[in-house]
């Protein structure tokens, strides 16, 4: 009894100096790591405001922060996935030897990321809160549960991407730059209602990303409770790519140590 309780507590620790061991390598929580991960979103939404506000004329009321809660989540999405590609290679020696459980290896960037994620969220979208008079009560209780939201809908990819970046290290590439795709499909720059055609709507419905997007919207932009179908759907198909990845990294797990 007293072994089934250990092996959790365990668990923790190796996660625990994993996690710390990260965070110290790349300097995510050190001033100028911090600085780095937040330069990205708000480098892009500098560029994005300018081409839709100023040449398109496709502006829209708190355009900045319209664009900050599709750029900071999805900056946290892509930085999870990118990690995750290389995570066995960065580990390699202590999974050659020590007896780490090695399904804590995606957990360990999730929350790498996340610290990450959430300083920006303090740093970035709150302040523009303040400078577009947005109240934000009571619709920031919503917050943890749209966070959870967004956590669940990239586990699954950061389990997938654990292991084909493993196998397929010259494609990792490729697959930022599908995902940089799927942000162009999304409403990360215009509302769906905005949008031409019936097709095309459909297919950027279909985008998961979408409804984490309006959700964030909803609750620091409109402040108001996200919708529950922007809710319920990205957490159905995270929850689908959380068990195809639990199954594939399952099945390659053992082989870890011998592909690094």
């Amino acid at each position: 009894m007293s072994g089934r309780r250990a092996a959790p507590s365990r668990s923790w620790e190796v996660f625990r100096a994993l996690t710390v061991a990260e965070l110290r390598d790349t300097r995510d929580l050190s001033v100028s790591g911090l600085v780095k991960w937040m330069l990205e979103p708000l480098s892009y939404m500098l560029i994005y405001f300018v081409l839709l506000a100023s040449i398109l004329n496709r502006a829209r009321p708190n355009f900045m922060l319209y664009l900050l809660t599709a750029l900071v989540p999805f900056r946290f999405f892509t930085g999870v996935t990118g990690s995750s590609m290389s995570v066995v290679t960065r580990f390699s020696q202590v999974l050659a030897n020590v007896p780490v459980p090695k399904g804590i290896l995606p957990p360990v960037v999730l929350a790498t990321e996340g610290a990450n994620f959430l300083v920006a969220i303090v740093m970035t979208i709150v302040p523009f809160t303040f400078i577009y008079g947005v109240d934000i009560w009571p619709s920031i209780l919503w917050f943890p549960v749209v966070v959870g939201v967004l956590l669940v809908l990239t586990a699954g990819p950061a389990y997938i991407a654990t292991v084909f970046g493993l196998y397929f290290a010259d494609l990792r590439g490729v697959v930022q730059n599908l995902l940089r795709g799927g942000f162009f499909l999304s409403t990360a720059l215009i509302p769906i209602r905005a949008i031409p055609g019936d097709q095309l709507p459909r297919l950027i419905n279909a985008n998961p990303l979408s409804g984490v997007f309006d959700s964030f919207r909803a609750v620091f932009v409109n402040g108001e409770a996200p919708r529950a179908i922007d809710l319920l759907y990205p957490l159905g198909v995270g929850l689908f790519l959380l068990l195809v990845g639990a199954v594939l990294f399952r099945w390659r797990q053992r082989h870890f140590p011998k592909e690094v």
